[in-house]
């Protein structure tokens, strides 16, 4: 066999080079197309649920506990005179009946008055607020579908598998198909989101009023030249975020896939294409991410705290939107081997083995840390080894 070349030996040897990486986030202030979208600033006698014909129906569905049609719906919301000024939302009280037209009020979590799992489980709190803002009409129909992995999904199907998997878990319903005739395919659609957002990839989502952006980076250990740079994330209540700045390295997915700056997206591992011969480098990143103040917020019948009586309580889907912005950076710096270290002599015990500092937790690959440093191993001999309850949508 050939030897191998100096300069070949070389590239052998920063196969296992140091890494360095620091993990900055700084937002600025939030911007918006109204001036009101900081506040609950209504007219008088806003919000106000609208009629049943306002809202936007799905199909109706059978449950494992009972075989009778519960209907689903997107209810509309106004928020003054006019029907342009709406906002949408979906029911989390399967056993309260509906009250249109009446006065409703925005509250927190806390201001729920009803009595089922919502009302005092903060792990369904946090996953139906997660559907909210992840599901459709929050997050366009397009990016659900992909995410879900659900090609053609219509608005009614979305619609259908959302209210159904809030209802799994506030009021412990299980989804068990469409009642009445349905396309097969349509079916299998609804079925297959509704199971998407009731999964493990619900994890969840805090309380919040405005969209949020979070940045986090860590670094493989196994990093040599040649390799994308990474992993680092963007974290959001939102599906995505957008990069607005133009990237000296392009940023793509674990598959080596170009990402869509305008979509880029969020609680994924992404990595940075850096040419083999670049050993240190700083990527900044201009990020914004645009959402509703209002969604995951509570819409309650005005004064059902004091009369005792309230509709059914509903969850913000959808409302004007706001964006907020920040700034990140992303350091990283090829560090060559320490020199191999002589073999140790008869008489002399072998030097104990030092381990390498720890790049973050092996169950996240996302290190909390901002700076991440891998110890390189020495290079290794070439000489081969030896051994080888039902909604009424009518009025009250």
């Amino acid at each position: 066999m050939k030897a191998a070349s100096s300069r070949t030996r070389t590239r052998k040897f920063l196969a296992f080079a140091a890494t360095t990486l620091a993990a900055t986030l700084a937002f600025g202030t939030p911007t918006s197309a109204r001036a009101d979208d900081s506040g609950f600033n209504y007219p008088e006698g806003y919000p106000k649920l609208g009629t049943a014909q306002e809202g936007f129906h799905g199909f109706n569905v059978k449950s494992t506990e009972t075989s009778r049609a519960t209907p689903t719906q997107l209810f509309s919301v106004h928020t003054r005179e006019g029907k342009d000024a709406t906002i949408k939302a979906y029911c989390i009280e399967l056993d309260v009946g509906v009250i249109f037209k009446s006065d409703l009020t925005v509250g927190d979590w806390k201001d729920f008055p009803g009595t089922n799992k919502f009302k005092n489980n903060a792990e369904v709190q946090a996953k139906v607020a997660w559907i909210a803002q992840r599901s459709y009409p929050q997050t366009d129909l397009k990016a659900v579908a992909e995410a879900a992995g659900v090609a053609g999904l219509t608005d009614k199907e979305a619609v259908t598998a959302t209210q159904s998997a809030i209802w799994h878990f506030t009021n412990d319903f299980n989804y068990a198909g469409i009642s009445g005739t349905i396309d097969a395919a349509s079916a299998t659609r609804v079925q297959k989101l509704y199971e998407y957002l009731i999964s493990e990839k619900n994890v969840g989502m805090k309380e919040t009023a405005r969209p949020t952006i979070e940045f986090k980076g860590s670094v493989n250990s196994s990093f040599k030249p040649g390799d994308k740079v990474g992993p680092l994330r963007f974290e959001s209540n939102q599906a995505t975020v957008k990069v607005t700045n133009k990237l000296e390295y392009e940023l793509v997915d674990v598959k080596g896939n170009k990402v869509d700056l305008n979509a880029v997206p969020t609680g994924t591992d992404l990595y940075l294409n850096v040419p083999a011969n670049v050993k240190s480098g700083e990527q900044k990143f201009d990020v914004s991410a645009t959402g509703s103040v209002y969604a995951g917020k509570l819409l309650i019948t005005k004064d059902a705290a004091t009369t005792g009586r309230h509709g059914q309580t509903i969850i913000i889907g959808s409302n004007t939107e706001v964006t907020v912005s920040g700034t990140a950076s992303f350091k990283w710096e090829i560090v060559p081997p320490a020199a191999p270290t002589p073999p140790a002599s008869a008489s002399t015990p072998p030097a104990p083995a030092t381990t390498p500092s720890d790049p973050g937790d092996p169950a996240d690959p996302i290190a909390p840390t901002s700076t991440v440093t891998v110890t390189a191993p020495a290079p290794q001999s070439s000489t081969p080894s030896k051994k080888p309850g039902l909604p009424k949508t009518g009025n009250n």
